[in-house]
């Protein structure tokens, strides 16, 4: 799950990439475009309405999703690993404890 945990990081990241070459291009777009020139905080609006971009969020939304599920299965072996380690610790102990 460590390994599955890592890829997801490294696809959030590729996404997140994505997501940012799609504003720039977006920007571009809407700046250049149009009758009349758009502040900057106009054409940022225009873009978060923009159907590909929305989708590209939605889909970094799933991955950041799945990302914590698989950071919450990791830190719960982690725990379970801990909690058998010293189950076996205080075994062991106990085991030589008994004479034969």
């Amino acid at each position: 799950y460590d390994l599955m945990l890592q890829e997801c990081k490294t696809i959030e990241d590729t996404i997140r990439g994505k997501i940012e070459e799609t504003e720039g291009q977006l920007y571009q777009k809407y700046q250049s475009q149009g009758p009349r020139a758009l502040s900057s905080t106009d054409i940022k609006h225009y873009i978060k309405g923009d159907p590909k971009y929305v989708q590209q969020l939605e889909i970094l939304l799933e991955v950041a999703h799945i990302k914590r599920q698989l950071e919450s299965i990791v830190e719960a072996l982690k725990s379970m690993g801990w909690s058998v380690a010293n189950i076996v610790k205080l075994r062991i102990a106990q085991l030589e404890h008994i004479t034969l």
